[in-house]
Protein backbone atom coordinates (compact mmCIF):
# COMPACT_ATOMS: atom_id res chain seq x y z
CA UNK A 1 0.00 0.00 0.00
CA UNK A 2 1.02 3.11 -0.70
CA UNK A 3 0.52 7.24 -0.17
CA UNK A 4 1.98 9.90 -2.23
CA UNK A 5 1.64 13.56 -1.05
CA UNK A 6 1.80 16.83 -3.05
CA UNK A 7 4.48 19.26 -1.19
CA UNK A 8 5.66 21.77 -4.04
CA UNK A 9 6.12 22.66 -7.42
CA UNK A 10 9.70 22.26 -8.11
CA UNK A 11 11.42 25.46 -10.37
CA UNK A 12 11.18 24.42 -14.15
CA UNK A 13 14.84 23.45 -14.64
CA UNK A 14 14.45 20.90 -11.54
CA UNK A 15 11.22 19.15 -12.59
CA UNK A 16 7.67 19.41 -11.67
CA UNK A 17 6.38 18.09 -8.11
CA UNK A 18 7.87 17.07 -5.14
CA UNK A 19 6.13 14.18 -3.04
CA UNK A 20 6.13 12.89 0.32
CA UNK A 21 5.82 9.03 0.42
CA UNK A 22 4.90 6.62 2.66
CA UNK A 23 5.01 3.03 1.62
CA UNK A 24 3.63 -0.68 3.82
CA UNK A 25 4.65 -3.47 2.81
CA UNK A 26 3.14 -7.14 4.34
CA UNK A 27 3.50 -10.72 2.84
CA UNK A 28 5.28 -14.06 3.39
CA UNK A 29 7.15 -16.10 1.16
CA UNK A 30 6.92 -20.05 2.00
CA UNK A 31 6.08 -23.99 0.71
CA UNK A 32 3.66 -25.01 3.26
CA UNK A 33 0.30 -22.57 4.34
CA UNK A 34 1.60 -23.77 7.89
CA UNK A 35 5.33 -22.13 7.84
CA UNK A 36 4.00 -18.54 7.00
CA UNK A 37 5.08 -16.00 8.88
CA UNK A 38 3.71 -12.43 7.73
CA UNK A 39 6.76 -9.95 7.42
CA UNK A 40 6.37 -6.25 7.74
CA UNK A 41 8.21 -3.47 6.45
CA UNK A 42 7.09 0.35 6.25
CA UNK A 43 8.89 3.32 3.95
CA UNK A 44 9.47 6.94 4.43
CA UNK A 45 10.77 9.33 1.77
CA UNK A 46 10.89 11.99 -1.21
CA UNK A 47 9.91 11.77 -4.52
CA UNK A 48 9.95 14.20 -7.22
CA UNK A 49 9.29 14.10 -11.04
CA UNK A 50 12.11 15.12 -13.14
CA UNK A 51 12.23 14.84 -16.84
CA UNK A 52 13.53 11.12 -17.45
CA UNK A 53 10.77 10.08 -14.44
CA UNK A 54 10.14 9.50 -10.90
CA UNK A 55 13.60 9.95 -8.79
CA UNK A 56 13.08 8.72 -5.49
CA UNK A 57 14.78 8.92 -1.92
CA UNK A 58 13.92 6.87 1.21
CA UNK A 59 14.23 4.72 3.73
CA UNK A 60 12.62 1.41 5.28
CA UNK A 61 12.02 -0.52 8.50
CA UNK A 62 11.93 -3.88 8.41
CA UNK A 63 9.74 -5.81 11.10
CA UNK A 64 13.06 -7.24 12.64
CA UNK A 65 14.10 -3.91 12.78
CA UNK A 66 16.53 -4.53 9.58
CA UNK A 67 17.19 -1.07 7.73
CA UNK A 68 17.29 0.00 3.93
CA UNK A 69 18.20 3.36 2.52
CA UNK A 70 17.48 3.53 -0.70
CA UNK A 71 16.95 5.19 -3.95
CA UNK A 72 14.48 4.30 -7.22
CA UNK A 73 14.48 5.39 -10.05
CA UNK A 74 10.99 5.22 -12.49
CA UNK A 75 7.27 4.23 -11.81
CA UNK A 76 7.10 4.11 -7.56
CA UNK A 77 3.54 2.31 -8.01
CA UNK A 78 1.73 0.96 -9.99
Amino acid sequence: MGYLRSLAKLPDPLGDRLFAVGLLEVGSAFDEATKAKIELSGTAGLAFDGYFGRIFFGASVGSHGTTRVFFTFGRLIR
